[in-house]
């Protein structure tokens, strides 16, 4: 028995002196240090937890061993523990993507003011090490979002979902969170959205307070709007058409459906009312002397907040022509355009007529004032202040008292 172990030895230490080792075969591979061969038996690494992986302080680039969590063969490049299955552990176990690029495949339609339904988009990522991966994008409202775990290196495919209610109608550019970084493009088509501007008791309208540089603090949208314009001709913040002097009693409610199209959610009347309030939500129309909703007129109906019928939200009112005419002077407005691009985002909702109380939009702002003028009260339409009949029915913006 022991000459056995020194001939066996002999023969080892033969092998290492040559720098090659060899077990079931005469030989090692030339190229091999250590070459194992057997048709019955294999290699049986160090079989460790990933807790115990982990104690192994400064481990050795190329260490190998079997993780019994993962059940797989891992092996230490030098900066993370990479394995057989495709999933590392560097990063927390966080792929690592060095690019990517888009598909044709773009399923679904996204529609302005709708909600996302079965709407994705297919990517290509370039992996350099596989892991987990959240990807997102946003952009107009809508996210595209996809998650996972990535299988191994090289191009791999990515469908994202969107979720969320496109703002606008437009082509807009959705940014991935990936570095570096990627993205692609997405058409929201136009959609037959109704903008319904209520303006009754039941129903308020978002106080969101801006400040102008003339120190005065404005709403930041139409009473009656659901938002801030997001353009000069965004509908779904025209809001309510009023009647000088009247409240929050429904006739100024509109149902917009674009930018040129609204429909009055009530109907009109041409019978004069004689007290400050009116009997019921319907417009009304008018051809007598003084074109006015009521008998006798009332100019202290709009009066700050303690107006009769001051139809702002508490601690508002409407604007008196001075007030209207110093934003006008402290933002060089001009037309529609500079209105908008002022911090108050003012819209084209145009008007409507006293004599029929048809819709009309002809891409102007006209805005009440609370000042009058004989028979008439002022209104601006950012080119100039003029006057009109109480009867039309035009936008209102409060201004805090």
């Amino acid at each position: 028995m022991k000459k056995s172990f020194l001939i066996a030895f002999s023969l080892l230490s033969g092998l290492i002196m040559q720098g090659q080792t060899a077990m079931g075969t005469s030989n090692a591979h030339p190229t091999a240090l250590l070459e194992l061969k057997s048709s019955t038996k294999g290699f049986l690494p160090s079989r460790l937890s990933t807790i115990q992986r982990n104690a192994i302080l400064s481990p050795a680039t190329g260490l190998v061993i079997y993780n019994s969590d993962k059940n797989c063969i891992e092996w230490y490049n030098g900066t993370a523990w990479y394995n057989g299955c495709g999933v590392q552990d560097s990063s927390g176990g966080t792929a690592i993507i060095s690019g990517c690029s888009t598909t044709s495949v773009a399923r679904g339609t996204l529609t302005a003011g709708s909600l996302a339904v079965d709407v994705t988009q297919a990517i290509i990522v370039n992996v350099t090490m596989g892991g987990a991966y959240n990807i997102r994008a946003t952009a107009n409202g809508v996210t595209f979002t996809g998650s996972g775990i990535l299988m191994g290196t090289g191009p791999q495919n990515i469908v994202l979902k969107a979720e969320g209610i496109s703002l606008a109608q437009g082509v807009y550019n959705f940014e991935l969170n990936l570095q570096p970084g990627c993205s692609f493009s997405r058409e929201v088509e136009a959609g037959a959205v109704v903008a319904n501007a209520i303006c009754n008791k039941t129903s308020s309208t978002m106080v969101v307070p801006i400040t102008s540089v003339t120190g005065k603090v404005w709403m930041d949208r139409n009473l009656g709007a659901s938002r801030a314009g997001i353009s000069v001709d965004d509908y779904q913040a025209f809001g309510c058409l009023y009647q000088w002097g009247r409240g929050n009693d429904g006739h100024a409610s509109v149902n917009w459906t674009s930018p040129s199209i609204g429909r009055a959610v009530n109907g009109v009347t041409d019978i004069l009312f004689e007290l400050n309030t009116a009997p019921d939500a319907l417009f009304i129309t008018t051809s007598g002397a003084e074109y006015d909703w009521r008998y006798s007129q009332n100019d202290a109906l709009w009066q700050g907040v303690s107006g009769v019928n001051n139809p702002c939200p508490a601690g508002y009112r409407l604007p008196a022509k001075a007030e209207f005419e110093a934003e006008i002077a402290a933002y060089g407005i001009t037309n529609p355009a500079t209105a908008y691009g002022a911090p108050h985002k003012f819209v084209t909702a145009g008007y409507r007529d006293y004599y029929f109380g048809e819709i009309y939009n002809s891409a102007s702002e006209l805005y009440w004032t609370s000042s009058v003028w004989g028979t008439q009260a002022y209104q601006t339409d950012f080119i100039l202040s003029g006057h009109s009949y109480r009867s039309y029915g035009f936008s209102v913006r409060c201004i805090k008292d």
